[in-house]
């Protein structure tokens, strides 16, 4: 998936964008002694396409591949984005 960019990393939620189109995932920001991002997204909370007020949910196809393209981006940068 061409056009991946991590748009904004919180403590509480990665947004990634992916052309046209971003989605925001809950989750949790891990700091490591490295100063390397880490990052947790958990499954069973909700996903949505931005923005967030639209509250349209996504389809699962999607989901994995955006945050698989999203591994592989911060993965360049020896970050980790890690799903449970």
């Amino acid at each position: 998936m061409a056009g991946v960019n991590i748009v904004q990393v919180t403590r509480s939620w990665i947004s990634i964008r992916v052309g046209e189109r971003s989605v925001r995932f809950g989750g949790e920001m891990l700091l490591p002694e490295t100063g390397k991002l880490g990052f947790v997204i958990y499954r069973d909370r909700p996903s949505h396409w931005n923005p967030p007020d639209h509250g349209i949910p996504i389809a699962q196809t999607d989901t994995d591949a955006m945050v698989h393209a999203a591994q592989q981006t911060l993965a360049r940068d020896g970050h980790v984005l890690q799903v449970e």
